[in-house]
């Protein structure tokens, strides 16, 4: 320490005299204004300074770690800060020198320029990920990307705010953090995907080429020529800066200029460059040259029209003139064009005096032959070309009949006339023959099986919007097709334009016209393979054909590893059409043949089957009219369990499935908790993401809260889910499978104690064509069966006992690959500037599989062999059947056993990270509130259950007969319990006849006694 106090010792001097030099020169005016002499001495203390400043550092260290010394250590840094003020008060005074001295000159040198500009306001301009723009977008921003003063933190933030929203380009740069460290990468990756000279080239160079298309073609619209000579300079302009001068490169740039010329401007540059007379006549030909005879071409055609301008001209007569010029270049038939030899003439119809050939006059079906005959004649016009100026018998025209072979038209042909009246003849036949057809054709009867034609669910994509559609392949189609309506929902660009006939089924074929040509990508719903097609636009591609939905057909494709895209009961319309031009493509050559005889076949975009199904159900319906009706009989066989055997046989089957599969993929955790797969139909529908309609609903529901002022109340529902691990929050760039968003909305219960405002989640929306969640999802075997015998056992003993789960949905967790499927969207901030995607972790209320997965876990966990002994046997056994989904219900016979139930139930379902809450029981006189006992009211003081209807049940329908309503109110009570038993519906019978037989007493009106009594 020491030796550092000596060095310390010697700086202080060094730099105290330094100092004193300093304030010298600031005292002094003639030195004040010696900047130079300033700088130097301003660098000498600064260095000093710093060197003192690290000894002082060193000494302090080390006072610190002696705590002997802590006096010392104060008094040494009241001296270091002493030294600290002098530096920083001299070079605040120095820099105030140097700036001022700075200012005053630029202020006396520059003053009138600040006075008479006033630029506006520099803005960046927008880079959309077009590389044609990169050129002009970085020559700017390079002055940002330059800058010494701006951080790369600035720069980063600029070249963000500099991209289009949305664009190719502001995903890039939004891919990277922005951090110091990523900024020069972000700039690189941009100049590598937008900028590459020789994708700049390439582009430039393949313009310049569509342009010697679009103009050196006959038949096309071509600009004007200041138009061509400005889009010419431009591209030459921009090949330049990428190193392709004129001086090199003309060889291959001047030959595309040239073909971009119109001809009459390529006729007179020739004229102009063979008339110079010079040694070397090929030296004329350079690319200079020929721009710069361009320009004066489009100054020359600039001055002609100033000059023509305003000087008595009929606007009229330039605009016709104009009208005609622009006509020449107008797309025609060739056959069109060869026929219309005459130019400049106005050629009218001898028959109506219109604009068009005489030969393709439309109003001659009125006119007989000989008035036609008549009207050639008197216009004084040639019997064979229609033409004036000649006789037929001098016409040199090549004309001939399509009808008799003669030299006429077929409008002037005699044969015609006879071959009306034979037409007009048998007219009425053939309508009869015709009108027998269409009886016969619509007397078919319908096929007995159903036929299963080739269907596949496809995706189609155009730029950030995607689709899935169906599709029909079809290998007797040539061409493939898309649906017009489909194309503009895309928002597809034509890539050309085609016109065909197509022939149909019978030989018939369609009227020649015009479809769009769309180049598009079409993709398997996996997302492993992908293509590009040519779709044709047609109005519309067929009928409707139905889904796949036979069950049996669909576990035994399931059997053998085979999964369908397109399924369901529902029958959306086939919007594309793939033919033999991409089938050939597509087979894996790989087909099934099913124990129906019916074939799957295997293709790139996934199966699809072809060929005979089963037969088709048919439904007989009889009537029975009876005058006296026995009222019970109605309900007798659906009592006695009488069923469609099949139908029972397919349900067994199922439920026994989801709960092999439930058993098979359950497993404990290692807190405890269990953690479970949703139960997924065999060859279920393809599910749609519902991205838009989960972010409509979730603009609507967030307005509704706001306006209630609920808004904060729901954002801490999410956020207490997010801390318990209920939800999760996930990447947006996260990758998954199959996903799918749950739209939610608020149930607002302003009453509850608890919660006032919680989420549902609507698992069975769905768009048209796809389905929904729940229908993807078996949901178990049936609980409304345990009803009834739970009531029973409720009542069986001398004390009633209720409890239920404290949310009990939320403490089963669920396996990773099924939560992809429950995403849902909420906003990252309470300004709902932006979403953040969030997906379930436990099992969620609204799904319709959740109370089977809740009903089979409790039933799973009390299964488990460290609960089967021989204490906990009577209590597993209230346990098991006493669960309705989350709800308790059973019975004890005295207090003793209600204690024990308690204790040992609270413990065993802690064991499953089940907590057993809100005991209620008759045992105990100080609960005296009324209980809810599945849906039942549960006086506890009286031990009684009472079922609470509307009391304006009958009056709501006065126009509805007394005996009707009677009956509709004694049935309510099963009704709404979902019991079915024939006690129950006796008993509701005898109130309906009892209230009947009162309300005769008084007119067919009903008394308040009897209303009561029911």
């Amino acid at each position: 320490m020491d030796a550092l106090k000596t060095k310390r010792k010697s700086l202080r001097t060094s730099f105290t005299a330094t100092a004193n030099k300093l304030k010298e020169c600031l005292a002094k005016k003639e030195d004040a204004k010696d900047g130079d002499k300033l700088r130097a001495l301003n660098s000498q203390l600064e260095d000093k300074f710093l060197r003192l400043d690290e000894i002082q550092n060193k000494i302090s260290s080390l006072l610190l770690k002696n705590t002997d010394t802590a006096a010392e250590y104060e008094t040494d840094f009241q001296v270091a800060e002493d030294y600290r003020d002098n530096f920083l008060e001299l070079k605040s005074k120095l820099e105030t020198l140097l700036n001022k001295d700075s200012g005053s000159f630029l202020e006396s040198s520059s003053e009138l320029d600040v006075v008479k500009l006033n630029l506006p306001k520099f803005e960046l301009k927008m880079f959309s990920g077009d590389p044609k723009e990169f050129l002009t977008f970085w020559s700017i921003f390079s002055k940002i990307h330059d800058s010494e003063e701006l951080t790369a933190i600035d720069k980063f933030q600029y070249l963000y705010q500099s991209m289009v929203p949305d664009s190719r380009a502001a995903r890039l740069i939004s891919s990277f953090p922005i951090t110091t460290e990523n900024y020069p990468k972000a700039v690189e990756q941009l100049k590598l995907r937008f900028g590459r000279e020789d994708l700049l080239v390439q582009i430039y160079v393949r313009d310049l080429l569509s342009l010697v298309l679009k103009n050196a073609t006959t038949g096309k619209n071509a600009p004007d020529l200041a138009t061509l000579y400005d889009m010419l300079e431009t591209k030459l302009r921009a090949l330049k800066s990428l190193g392709r001068t004129k001086e090199k490169f003309a060889d291959f740039l001047e030959p595309l200029v040239e073909s971009c010329m119109p001809e009459n401007v390529l006729r007179a540059w020739e004229r102009s460059r063979i008339s110079e007379s010079t040694e070397d006549a090929t030296s004329q030909r350079s690319l200079e040259k020929l721009m710069c005879f361009l320009r004066h071409k489009v100054e020359s055609e600039e001055m002609i029209c100033l000059a023509r301008e305003g000087f008595g001209k009929d606007r009229e007569s330039g605009a016709i003139r104009k009208d005609c010029q622009k006509s020449v270049h107008k797309d025609e038939p060739t056959a069109a064009t060869l026929i219309s030899s005459t130019t400049g003439a106005k050629l009218n119809c001898i028959f109506c005096d219109r604009p068009h050939l005489s030969q393709d006059c439309q109003r001659l079906s009125d006119m007989s032959y000989e008035d036609r005959k008549s009207q050639v004649i008197r216009k004084r016009c040639c019997l064979v070309c229609l033409k004036v100026g000649h006789l037929a018998k001098r016409c040199h025209s090549s004309v001939r009949c399509l009808i008799c072979k003669r030299r006429h038209y077929p409008l002037l042909c005699p044969d015609l006339r006879k071959e009306k009246e034979s037409n007009f003849s048998s007219k009425d036949r053939t309508a009869d023959n015709e009108q027998r057809s269409t009886e016969t054709l619509l007397t078919n009867l319908p096929s007995e099986h159903e036929i299963y034609l080739k269907t596949i669910m496809i995706r189609l994509r155009n730029r950030d919007k995607e689709v899935c559609v169906r599709a029909l392949l079809d290998d007797g189609s040539q061409r493939s097709y898309i649906e017009r309506n489909l194309a503009a929902e895309l928002f597809l660009s034509p890539s050309g334009r085609e016109i065909f006939s197509q022939g149909l089924f019978g030989g018939g074929i369609s009227p020649a016209s015009e479809h769009k040509r769309y180049m598009e990508n079409v993709e398997s719903l996996n997302r492993k393979y992908s293509t590009p097609l040519s779709l044709l636009e047609q109005q519309k591609i067929c009928s409707t054909l139905p889904r796949i939905h036979d069950r049996k057909l669909l576990s035994e494709l399931a059997s053998r590893g085979i999964k369908l895209t397109d399924v369901g009961r529902d029958s959306p319309p086939i919007r594309v059409l793939l033919g033999a031009d991409i089938l050939g493509s597509i087979l894996t050559g790989r087909i099934e043949v099913l124990s129906s005889g019916v074939s799957a076949v295997e293709t790139l975009l996934g199966w699809t089957i072809l060929g005979l199904g089963k037969k088709k159900e048919v439904v007989n319906l009889v009537t029975l009219s009876l005058q006296n009706m026995d009222v019970p009989k109605m309900w007798d066989l659906e009592v006695l369990g009488i069923t469609d055997p099949i139908e029972k046989i397919n349900e067994s089957l199922l439920e026994e499935e989801t709960l092999t599969h439930f058993k098979e993929t359950i497993r404990i955790c290692e807190d405890q908790r269990y953690e479970v797969a949703l139960p997924w139909l065999a060859g279920h529908p393809a599910l749609y993401d519902k991205y838009d309609a989960a972010e409509s609903r979730l603009r609507t529901a967030t307005k509704r809260l706001i306006n209630e002022n609920y808004f904060e109340a729901y954002n801490n529902v999410f956020k207490q889910w997010e801390a318990e691990g209920i939800i999760e929050a996930i990447p947006i760039n996260q990758l998954a499978k199959e996903v799918h968003y749950l739209p939610h909305r608020p149930v607002i219960k302003p009453s509850s104690n608890t919660t006032k405002v919680r989420p549902v989640f609507d698992a069975s929306f769905k768009k048209p064509g796809f389905a929904s969640l729940n229908e993807c999802l078996s949901v178990g075997p049936s609980l409304t069966h345990k009803i009834l015998p739970l009531l029973l056992r409720f009542r069986s003993g001398a004390i009633g006992v209720i409890a239920d789960v404290k949310q009990a949905f939320l403490q089963i967790r669920l396996r990773t690959e099924d939560r992809d499927v429950l995403r849902f969207l909420w906003w990252e901030n309470t300004g709902c500037s932006e979403i953040r995607i969030y997906r379930h972790c436990r099992v969620v209320f609204g799904v319709s599989s959740s109370p089977f997965l809740l009903n089979a876990t409790i039933s799973y966990h009390l299964e488990r062999e460290k609960f089967q002994t021989e204490s906990l046997r009577k209590t597993i056994g209230h346990l098991k059947e006493g669960f309705y989904v989350d709800n308790l219900v059973t019975s004890v016979n005295d207090a003793t056993e209600l204690e024990q139930l308690k204790s040992q139930s609270i413990e065993i379902m802690k064991e499953g990270a089940f907590e057993l809450r809100c005991w209620a029981s008759n045992d105990s006189k100080e609960d005296q509130d009324k209980q809810m006992v599945l849906g039942l009211s549960w006086d506890v003081v009286s031990d009684e259950l009472s079922c609470k209807l509307p009391a304006n049940t009958i009056t709501q329908a006065p126009n509805m007969h007394p005996r009707k309503a009677c009956y509709k109110k004694g049935i309510a009570i099963c009704d709404q319990q979902c019991i079915r038993s024939d006690w129950l519906y006796g008993s509701s019978f005898i109130v309906t006849k009892i209230a009947y037989a009162r309300s005769l007493e008084r007119k067919n009106r009903l008394g308040r006694g009897v209303a009561c009594k029911t």
